[in-house]
This record gives structure tokens, C-alpha cells and sequence, in this order.
């Protein structure tokens, strides 16, 4: 039996040469990207992959979405740029971990249930439009939906229904 077959045991070969590759490069990218904001130290391997281990095969931690070995990703919970412990980390999806981009752990799923309520054309611009205008914007985005959602519900009112997809799309600019 080799290393491979050790670290993912009830997978095949296959799969767990697999998951060895892509958790070296993870943790490599996750070491450059720690050095590169000034922190010394390096996660150690063993941390790193058992942490991508714990995730395989089981829902997300943030979508439910059960990962597999070729979305495990690596997240911070509270991240570094914030604040956040170096070496804390835990497996997620890749697209999760993409879309939080540098909000904690408990910012990101307001931002998903507030998103969540939206029609789906309406979360597929939102979650673009996020990625694409960073942390100043997902902050923005989640606090200004949550002011509008606290004030329908101290008025009376009930959160918002989903929309029809005509009016997503005369909300969002389309024809």
C-alpha cells in the first residue's frame, strides 16, 4: 500500500494520487499567498490535508454542496486580511471559497441567504458582479440587504417574495 492509499482510505488509487497532487498545490498556493502577505511559516502538509480530507464527500460548510476531490479548496475562516489565525483553516468547495473571497465565515452565509431569496437569473448577476468588484462591494452588498430586509420586517412586513423572471430581468437592466 503506498502513501497515497493511506491518506483517503475506501478510495481507489487513483483517486488518492489524485488528491495528493492537488493538496500539495493547494498548500503550496496557500503558503505563497501567507508569505506574500507578510506571515512566516508555512501550514505544515499534514494540517493542510487533513483539513481537505475532513471535507471530501461531505456537504459544504457554506452551499451544501457535497465536495469532491476536484472542488476540496482550502478557506480561513475569519481571513488573514482581516485578522485571521494563519494556520486555521478548513475544507470547503472551490466555488465557495472563490465567492467569499476575504468576508468571515459568518458575513458570507448572510450574504448567501440574502442572495438566496433572489430569483436564479438575479443570483447568477449578483454573484458575478460580486466576484468581480471584490471585498468593498460583497460588504456593501450584504449590509445594504440586510438594512432593507430589518426594515420590511420591522414594519410588519415579510421577506421578500422570489421575483417572477420578467421582473428579474427588468430589475437588472435586461430588454
Amino acid at each position: 500500500m503506498s502513501i497515497a492509499d493511506s491518506v483517503l482510505p475506501g478510495f481507489t488509487h487513483a483517486a488518492a494520487v489524485k488528491f495528493m497532487a492537488k493538496s500539495s498545490a493547494t498548500i503550496r498556493a496557500l503558503n505563497a499567498r501567507m508569505k506574500k502577505k507578510g506571515f512566516s511559516g508555512n501550514l505544515p502538509l499534514a494540517v493542510g490535508r487533513q483539513a481537505m480530507v475532513d471535507a471530501i464527500q461531505k456537504p459544504c460548510r457554506y452551499c451544501g454542496e457535497v465536495v469532491k476531490i476536484s472542488t476540496v479548496s482550502l478557506d480561513h475562516p475569519t481571513p488573514l486580511a482581516r485578522g485571521g489565525a494563519p494556520f486555521v483553516v478548513v475544507g470547503c468547495c472551490l466555488s465557495c471559497n472563490q465567492k467569499k473571497g476575504e468576508l468571515t465565515a459568518k458575513e458570507y452565509l448572510g450574504l448567501r441567504a440574502f442572495v438566496g431569496a433572489m430569483s436564479p437569473e438575479a443570483q447568477e448577476y449578483i454573484w458575478r458582479a460580486i466576484s468581480a468588484a471584490g471585498f468593498f462591494w460583497k460588504m456593501q452588498a450584504q449590509a445594504n440587504g440586510m438594512r432593507m430586509r430589518n426594515k420590511q420586517l420591522a414594519a410588519g412586513g415579510k421577506p421578500p417574495e422570489r421575483k417572477r423572471k420578467e421582473d428579474a430581468q427588468n430589475t437588472l437592466g435586461y430588454a
